[in-house]
Formats: structure tokens, C-alpha cells, sequence
């Protein structure tokens, strides 16, 4: 499966529709109203790792840690996508080998670690039932310098918006959903840093 790439002149398209279609997106309940899972990013890493194939490849892989601390059972279902300032856009797991996903676990060096279709499935309550998690990122520009991930999956809070096509004036609603971004700044190249921890500069919620 190939990575989902937009053009530069793409993306500030897509930016000025955005403006046209309809305003400000709203932002999350400061309080949230509906169910929230408590979401721990660990580390954003970068490695090279030998393909299938022979070939040398870049990967970036994100660890992180969520409990269920509502009063109930839910599904944890969550998605990754990783955005650049150039415009794009990978889906986690996307293009990634199995034989390389093992080496990156193992890189993780943590027994309870759970890859994204492993982790799937009812989270129950309580720290002691909380799950690590790894994501892993392919094909991604390593020039770029901003990175910002897109957690969706940890929050039952949505909110509709009105969507304006600037061409024909019709309105369709879509369906915002409570989404926890991550951003990073990366300094310099980063195939001098492989398995480096990489900074993180904003944790927040957004409407996505």
C-alpha cells in the first residue's frame, strides 16, 4: 500500500478551502463530557532498518501508554496519522514489513509492548489494566522539520460542523472528532539520531 502524499501547492489549497469552508473548527470541552482514555505518549524515534527486499529505510516509531480510568469498559480502537509541513500525510503501519515491525519491537525492549492490531479490543478499568502501544510510521520526508501526530480513538466527544464548498455554496456536516495532537520539532537531520528521542514540543486536544 502506497503512502498518501499531498504536493506543497496541495496542502495550501486544502488550507485556503479550509478558510472558505466554514469558519473556525471548534475546539474540545475544556471539561470533557463524554468518555476520555488517559493517553501517555512515550518517545518519537527514528531507525533504519533493512527491508525484505535489501533495501535501507527510514522509520518512525511512537510508544505510548493508555489507561481506562471512566467507569466503564470501552473499546480501544485508536488510529495514528503523521502530518509534515509538507504536506504529508502516513497512516501508521502503512507499508511497514512484519519482519521489520519485529525489529522495532524489539528495539522497544518492553515485554508489554503491543503493536496496533495487537492492542486492539475491550480496555477495562483501572491502572493495573492499562496497555502499551507502538506505532510505527514508514515513508516518511525525513527533511522535514515539523511533525505533528494525530491520535484519534481516546475520546467519545465529537461535534458537528458545517462544511461550505466554496464552488456550488452547499453546506454538508461532517463529524468532528476530539483527537490528541502531538507536535514535534526536529532538529536537523535526524538520520544522525537514529533511536534518539526526539523533542516534543505541544500535547494537546483538538477537533479533527
Amino acid at each position: 500500500m502506497q503512502t498518501f502524499r499531498i504536493t506543497i501547492a496541495s496542502a495550501l489549497l486544502l488550507g485556503i478551502l479550509a478558510l472558505g469552508l466554514g469558519a473556525m473548527a471548534p475546539e474540545p470541552n475544556p471539561v470533557p463530557q463524554r468518555w476520555q482514555f488517559d493517553v501517555r505518549p512515550g518517545d518519537l524515534r527514528f531507525a533504519k532498518f533493512e527491508t525484505p527486499d535489501g533495501q535501507l529505510r527510514g522509520y518512525f516509531f511512537l510508544t505510548y501508554r493508555v489507561v481506562n480510568n471512566t467507569k466503564e469498559d470501552l473499546l480501544l480502537a485508536p488510529l495514528f496519522e503523521l502530518t509534515t509541513e509538507n504536506g504529508d500525510i502516513v497512516r501508521s503501519g502503512r507499508d511497514v514489513p512484519q519482519s521489520v515491525l519485529k525489529k522495532i519491537m524489539a528495539e522497544v525492549d518492553n515485554p508489554l509492548a503491543q503493536d496496533q492490531i495487537s492492542i486492539l479490543g475491550t480496555l477495562l478499568q483501572g491502572e493495573e489494566n492499562g496497555r502499551e502501544g507502538v506505532v510505527v510510521f514508514s515513508d516518511v520526508d525525513i527533511s522535514a522539520r515539523d511533525i505533528t501526530i494525530f491520535a484519534t480513538g481516546f475520546s467519545g466527544e465529537t461535534a458537528p460542523y458545517d462544511v461550505t464548498d466554496p464552488k456550488t455554496g452547499k453546506v454538508r456536516k461532517e463529524l468532528l472528532r476530539k483527537t490528541l495532537s502531538l507536535e514535534y520539532k526536529l532538529p536537523g537531520d535526524v538520520t544522525g539520531r537514529v533511536n534518539e528521542p526526539l523533542p516534543l514540543f505541544e500535547q494537546r486536544w483538538v477537533m479533527r
